[in-house]
């Protein structure tokens, strides 16, 4: 039986609200995809324009890397691993990432060589997210008994933050992501670079989230949702300014309402939205009614200059959308034969990242 969810908007007391506007559309570029492929994703980009995700299909997929010319270079994995991924890049090529599902952290040097990093706090697994220049990697460790918010330096020793999970560290070693409030479920995250914790606020109505983003002056970007008797709702993006306070992330404007299914969400959700979603509605056909205005929106990643790049469902289609530091928003479009995208990663000079359809793509503009 299939349920509806009225999603109601509500924002949070205090809170700066980004005026909508629309820009023109960036131009976008399809990345090389192998024979055989049937899925892809660039999941970060460098400033020299150097992307890095996965390409494969659903029973097997690997970590790749894309010069500035959209090539593809094939990053070896872990002995055996038939599932594994690249989540970001620094300045200088290096890459992190994970596979499945052995649960390994991994990072491969500017030419390709691969460590596999290990987990803190004596726990089995672990995955890596994110990366800075200096070489800091940042992700979990987690077995049954929990997850530990990970740092490794750039020599491969491994620091727990605690509890909670680390999704993106800026040149400073400031750490975004995820940690878990008591009675309440994963709440927004930052760690100061030695390891003291913020939990940031969610606007009202919203309950639990995640951040996945955060810039070199401490600007979070995440993703939030309501969560009530066992039932997630509709995501909302948001950003945490530097001294924490909240700003909600405007819908596109001439939004008309319409629904989105909570399965597509969940298949765009940063992960620990994701495995909530993926936890919680067990019923595939499960959807949420969008009024006019209104819509369902994830926030990946945030450049210095505070422009924002996630997507964005308004009950028609999911789109790739960056929120422009002067509160505008640019829908990024599709690539040709595609009717949805996803922006997962951007770089100073203006070039994102991500999918249209099931193809990994490159915005400029």
């Amino acid at each position: 039986m299939k349920k509806t969810l009225v999603l109601v908007a509500a924002l949070a007391t205090g809170a700066t609200v980004l005026t909508p506007g629309t820009a023109s559309a960036a131009t976008v570029t399809a990345l090389a995809f192998p024979s055989g492929a049937t899925k892809g994703a660039a999941w970060a980009v460098n400033g020299g324009n150097v992307a890095a995700g996965y390409v494969g299909t659903d029973t097997a997929f690997y970590a790749v890397r894309w010069n500035a010319a959209g090539a593809l270079t094939k990053l070896a994995g872990p002995s055996g691993a038939t599932k594994y991924s690249a989540r970001d890049i620094n300045s200088g090529g290096v890459v992190v990432g994970s596979s499945e599902p052995s649960g390994a952290a991994l990072r491969w040097s500017a030419t390709g060589a691969l460590t596999v990093l290990k987990p803190a706090g004596g726990k089995a697994f672990a995955w890596a997210s994110g990366i800075n220049d200096s070489g800091v990697a940042v992700g979990a460790s987690n077995d049954a008994n929990g997850q530990l918010a990970t740092v490794w330096a750039a020599n491969g020793t491994a620091t727990s933050f605690g509890e909670g999970a680390g999704y993106a560290i800026n040149k400073t070693g400031v750490v975004a992501g995820g940690s878990a409030v008591a009675g309440i479920g994963s709440r927004p995250t930052r760690w100061s670079a030695t390891g003291a914790k913020t939990v940031l606020p969610v606007a009202a109505g919203q309950t639990i989230g995640s951040a996945a983003g955060i810039n070199d002056s401490g600007v979070v970007a995440g993703t939030t949702l309501p969560y009530t008797n066992g039932i997630p709702g509709v995501t909302r993006a948001q950003a945490w300014n530097a001294d924490g306070t909240l700003r909600n992330l405007p819908c596109l404007p001439g939004s008309t309402g319409g629904t989105v299914k909570a399965a597509d969400l969940a298949r765009i959700a940063p992960p620990s939205v994701k495995d909530l979603l993926a936890r919680t509605v067990k019923d595939s056909g499960t959807t949420f009614r969008l009024a006019a205005g209104q819509c369902a929106s994830i926030a990946y990643a945030v450049r210095n200059d505070g422009a924002i790049v996630g997507g964005i469902n308004d009950g028609t289609t999911s789109r790739a959308v960056r929120w422009n530091p002067d509160g505008t928003v640019t829908s990024l479009g599709f690539l040709s034969g595609t009717t949805t995208s996803l922006a997962l990663g951007t770089n100073e000079t203006g070039t994102t990242v991500g999918t249209s359809g099931t193809k990994p793509v490159r915005w400029n503009g």
